[in-house]
């Protein structure tokens, strides 16, 4: 009997660490699927506002120029910025993921607003005269945040981050 009972322990206890590692696993996959798709979200932001800096450069000769192909060009790099910062899905997957009031919502919402003010300081003309400006505040401010938004989105992929969540559910990650 007694070697029943702790046969039946044993196998209870393997069932239980097996169903923690399937469940940690699942998270950290989740997780590393999250941020590959806001990484690639704040790529694209990033890529199509380098664009549009590009071609703002030129926005008073696009206006007088009878080339209309190079002024569509903006308007489209234009449109698909905004529509990307208009768009909410990187907030949801990191919401669904991390919760409404994680620290990874608060940084990718700071590196957001940091892109979003940078587009329009574009379009209003504040870096007209002066495109070093906006480099700087490329270099100095947005890509630096974007890269530590990523390294922190890839360190919280890791399992012992998400086990402590297991057993520690009430301390904050």
């Amino acid at each position: 009997m007694n070697t029943l009972l702790s046969g039946f322990a044993g196998a209870l206890a393997a069932t239980f660490l097996a169903i923690m590692y399937q469940s940690v696993n699942y998270a950290a996959k989740h997780r590393l699927e999250i941020m590959f798709k806001v990484v690639e979200h704040l790529d694209g932001l990033c890529y199509l506002l380098l664009n549009l800096r590009e071609q703002s450069g030129h926005t008073a000769e696009l206006e007088r120029a009878a080339n209309e192909t190079k002024a569509r060009k903006y308007q489209a790099l234009l449109d698909k910025l905004k529509r990307l910062l208009e768009s909410s899905i990187a907030a949801t997957y990191i919401k669904s993921s991390y919760g409404n009031d994680s620290d990874e919502l608060k940084k990718f919402n700071e590196l957001h607003n940091e892109i979003s003010r940078a587009e329009k300081g574009l379009i209003t003309g504040i870096y007209t005269n002066d495109l070093d400006d906006f480099d700087k505040k490329f270099r100095e401010e947005i890509h630096p945040h974007r890269k530590k938004l990523t390294e922190h989105l890839l360190e919280k992929t890791k399992g012992s981050i998400i086990l402590s969540g297991f057993f520690l559910p009430w301390k904050k990650k």
